[in-house]
C-alpha cells in the first residue's frame, strides 16, 4: 500500500505541472504539489523501512 500511494502521489505532481500556468490555479497548485511530494517521499521511505525490516528479521541463507 505504501508503494502504491507513493507512486500515485508522485505521478500526481507530474500530472498537475501543465496546469501551473493557469492564472486561477497558479497560487494554489504549488502548495498542493508540495504536499504531494512530501506524501510521496514519506510513503517511499515507509516502504523502504518495511522492506529493510523484513530482510533483517528473516532468516536468509546463502547456499552455494
Amino acid at each position: 500500500m505504501a508503494l502504491f500511494g507513493g507512486t500515485i502521489s508522485g505521478m500526481g505532481v507530474g500530472i498537475l505541472m501543465p496546469f501551473r500556468n493557469i492564472k486561477s490555479l497558479s497560487e494554489v497548485l504549488p502548495s498542493i504539489q508540495r504536499r504531494l511530494v512530501i506524501a510521496s517521499l514519506v510513503l517511499f521511505i515507509l516502504f523502504t523501512a518495511i522492506v529493510i525490516y523484513r530482510m533483517v528479521v528473516s532468516r536468509l541463507i546463502l547456499e552455494g
